[in-house]
This record gives C-alpha cells, structure tokens and sequence, in this order.
C-alpha cells in the first residue's frame, strides 16, 4: 500500500525546514560574534551575513503568508 503524497504537506515541511536553518545559522552566526571583536572587517561580514539572514527569513515569512491556501496549518497528509 503506497503512502499518501500531499503538495501542500512537501511545501509547507520544506518551508518549516528552512525556516529552522536560517535559525540556527542566525543562532551559530550571533554566538561567533564575539570572536571578531575588534576586527572591522570581519565584523562587519558578520553583520551582513546577519541581515542577510534577516531577510532570507522575511522572504520565506511572505511565501508562506502570500500562499495560505498551500502553507495553512491543516494536518491532512
């Protein structure tokens, strides 16, 4: 008996899963600041790296909001 596949439920578990790397990316980058303490340079690679994180999340934040109908909390999968 094959499982049941579900779009809805591959998006929306992909999302999530980004979603959770950019954290963690964010969390890892945040904990290495300190390190770079008094190097401009590499500071500031952290802190672009840091918006660019931002942002990455931002966009995954408006692809679930602007596909409700795909990334909506059912459980039917």
């Amino acid at each position: 008996m094959s499982k049941p596949f579900s779009n809805d439920y591959v998006i929306r578990e992909t999302l999530r899963h980004m979603q959770n790397s950019v954290s963690i990316s964010t969390q890892k980058t945040i904990a290495r600041l300190e390190e770079f303490r008094g190097d401009s340079d590499a500071t500031r690679e952290v802190m672009v790296t840091l918006h660019n994180l931002s942002q990455l999340n931002q966009l995954i934040e408006e692809i679930k909001s602007n596909n409700n109908e795909i990334v909506g909390e059912s459980t039917n999968a």
